[in-house]
């Protein structure tokens, strides 16, 4: 199975706002189509194909302290344990040179485990880090350049 990883353009927008309703159905958490053409415009978005089908995808955007935040890290279902996830996030790091962070919730396991093959470390853990009452534990992770 042959699986592009490229940059993302504003062309690829509905199919990551497809992906990402698959993904996160359950959740709410689709983006905004307008928000996600600043993310491709003006941060780090990465998306892998299968033929012109998008099947995962990668978005960061460069902080005040020149660190990349991963805001999203996903992948269909139906493509998981192929190895598109750790090539979306190599072609990130090679793209951009930078130390990276994220917040995982706790009760992605896979993702956590999946951050540390990638040299992720844990910086700490948070309570309720966007002041929203969550009663879930996260974990800032952090990738040295």
């Amino acid at each position: 199975m042959k699986i592009s990883i490229v940059r993302a353009r504003v062309s690829d927008v509905d199919g990551i706002l497809e992906l990402q309703k698959n993904i996160w159905k359950d959740e709410g958490g689709q983006s905004n189509r307008y928000d996600m053409c600043d993310w491709i415009v003006h941060g780090y978005v990465f998306v892998a194909k299968h033929r012109s089908k998008i099947v995962g995808t990668i978005t960061a955007f460069r902080t005040s302290r020149n660190e990349l935040y991963v805001t999203e890290w996903i992948v269909d279902k139906e493509y998981r344990r192929k190895g598109i996830g750790s090539r979306l996030y190599r072609k990130l790091i090679s793209a951009a040179q930078l130390p990276i962070l994220t917040i995982l919730s706790t009760d992605y396991k896979e993702s956590v485990a999946g951050h540390s093959k990638l040299g992720f470390r844990l910086v700490k853990r948070l309570r309720n880090p966007y002041g929203l009452k969550e009663k879930k534990e996260r974990l800032l992770l952090r990738r040295s350049q």
